[in-house]
């Protein structure tokens, strides 16, 4: 052979060595990813467990959002709850302070026929002025549990002074 044959054939080998190595460190970096793989470093296998991995991130993630579903349903129906009861505690806190208002008419037209009837008919006037205005701050609280308080007191000192003012025999 001549020594020009020679050499093309082995540079041939060393071509085809090369190529073989090239391909065998090709399959050894497999991917699960067939976009990123080639024709010989596809794995079915890897390709089928990322897949049955994206299913069950998907089943997780659509979990979660029928559990934030959920929540977010009762978190409107309280809300719905709470407004109806903020209109109900509104309303009885507008007919305490209307009754406040007539009490206070009521009194103020009264006769007193002694000071000491007069004093305590102006001091019922008073605390009857500072209850009304006690109803307006009320009605400007947000928290239901200390409006429905606010509420229950200032009935009781209505009640509490309108039974002063019979007293007195004012009414």
């Amino acid at each position: 052979m001549s020594v020009m044959k020679k050499r093309v054939h082995r540079k041939g080998g060393v071509v085809l060595g090369l190529g073989l190595v090239m391909m065998v460190a090709g399959c050894a970096n497999q991917t699960t990813d067939p976009h990123q793989g080639g024709l010989f470093s596809y794995n079915p296998r890897a390709y089928e467990q990322r897949i049955n991995q994206r299913q069950q991130d998907l089943a997780r993630i659509e979990q979660e959002n029928r559990k934030m579903e959920q929540e977010r349903s009762g978190l409107t129906a309280t809300r719905a709850a709470r407004e109806k009861e903020l209109a109900g505690l509104k309303k009885q806190l507008a007919e305490l302070s209307q009754s406040t208002a007539a009490l206070e008419s009521r009194i103020r037209q009264a006769e007193a026929a002694t000071d000491r009837q007069q004093k305590e008919k102006q001091r019922i006037l008073a605390e009857l002025g500072k209850l009304r205005a006690s109803a307006g701050i009320a009605d400007d609280g947000v928290d239901l549990e200390e409006k429905r308080q606010e509420l229950e007191r200032m009935r009781k000192e209505r009640a509490r002074l309108e039974k002063e003012a019979e007293e007195l025999t004012l009414l």
